[in-house]
Parts: C-alpha cells; structure tokens; sequence
C-alpha cells in the first residue's frame, strides 16, 4: 500500500531540488545564474586573436580547466593561412601553412576551447572587474582577456587585467 501510494505521489523537481540543496533561495539563486551565465556568454577567459600565439594561450588556458573563447573575425590560424610552406616548425620539416592552422585548432577543440567569429568593437570594464568585450554582433563577459591580435586593438586606458 505504501509503495502505491509513493507511485502517485511524485515530488516535483522544485520539491527535490529545495530538499536537497535546502532552502528556496538558493535553488532561485542557482538557478538565476544559471540562466544569466547562458545568456551572458561568460567566460573565465578571453583570447582574442585566433593565430598561433591565440591558439596557444587558449589551449593552455583550457587545459588548466578554464572555460575559454577564442575571438577572432576570421578563420582561425591567422595569417599562417596565408602561408604556402613553414620549415623547421617543431614536430614538422615542412608543412603548409593552412594544414598547420587546421591541426593548432583540432587541439584547442579537443582541449574544449570555444571559437568565436566577430570583430571586436570595445572592452569595457565594471565594477567588479569583469571585462565585457563588444563585438560586432555579440558581447562576450570574462575574468580575464589575452589579446593576441596582429593588427591594432584600442582599449580603454584603464588596466583591464
């Protein structure tokens, strides 16, 4: 009698989720940042500029288990994708360029890096240090930005790392 009695009355998953975190206002709280965290695209890091320099600070920055975003407005690899034959590159004799770009970025995905496509318009900072980076279509929030960027970057006067 006991276990049909338990069958038809389910608790909802508001009820389970406040026994066991145990208040009301955390399960709200968990649950606003959860939803400001998705639409924010926060990131614990930055790196803008997706070339070789980009990719390996982000995939550093991934494997100390850092959520990050490499920015970049176009393909990742940078100008090496402009670059027909690279010698002496570590691992390598020779390589070309594009196919070297393609194999930096295989390992930045496996390592869980997020690329964005988008030209940076302003980096601001609030006041609790977070730096809000506007791009042409989209605004990324992290603790912390790299910039990696072959051409000329304005960023405000203020130290924003």
């Amino acid at each position: 009698m006991c276990f049909f009695f338990f069958f038809f009355k389910q608790k909802t998953a508001y009820e389970i989720g406040v026994r066991l975190v145990g208040s009301e206002m955390c399960i709200r709280d968990r649950l606003i940042s959860r939803l400001d965290w998705n639409l924010m695209r926060k990131y614990d890091v930055v790196v803008i500029g997706a070339g070789p320099g980009g990719m390996t600070a982000a995939l550093y920055a991934a494997r100390a288990n850092l959520n990050v975003a490499m920015l970049d407005r176009g393909i990742y690899g940078g100008q090496m994708n402009n670059t027909d034959d690279i010698e002496n590159y570590p691992g390598f004799t020779t390589i070309k360029g594009p196919e070297l770009g393609e194999k930096m970025y295989q390992g930045t995905v496996k390592a869980g890096v997020n690329f964005v496509y988008g030209d940076v318009q302003n980096v601001t900072v609030d006041d609790q240090q977070m730096k809000h980076i506007q791009t042409d279509s989209d605004e990324l929030v992290a603790s912390a930005v790299i910039t990696v960027s072959y051409t000329h970057l304005t960023l405000p006067t203020k130290r924003i790392v």
